[in-house]
């Protein structure tokens, strides 16, 4: 599954580890959703201002949900242009990626969906 939802309900879940928002249904089904800004060291720039929107992908069979700011599509991506991460990343974002894809001007990170959870 890759798919793009624009009103994603997040429900919390009690003491979960930084990084997850919460549950969401899916489907029929139950999906972690998770905001990457602590995973990836980054600033926290969440509106709590409604629905959020998530991207859901596979995630070792389980769907999880990812918090995103916009998201216009979702790409496949070859292996052959993945290139390893910068060296000027932490260790802890590195862990959760598999490298950079440069399209155009602008790179874009490539996260290790394995990696998340």
């Amino acid at each position: 599954m890759r798919e793009i939802i624009r009103a994603v309900e997040i429900v919390p879940v009690p003491f979960a580890p930084p990084g997850v928002l919460g549950i969401a249904e899916i489907h029929g089904g139950i999906a972690t959703i998770l905001d990457l800004a602590p995973m990836l060291g980054a600033e926290d720039r969440r509106r709590e201002d409604g629905p959020a929107i998530c991207i859901f992908i596979d995630g070792d069979g389980d769907p999880i949900g990812i918090r995103a700011d916009a998201a216009c599509e979702i790409a496949s991506i070859p292996v052959a242009a993945i290139e390893p991460p910068p060296a000027h990343l932490a260790a802890e974002a590195k862990r959760h990626l598999r490298g950079i894809v440069r399209q155009g001007r602008a790179p874009f990170l490539v996260i290790d969906s394995g990696a998340l959870l």
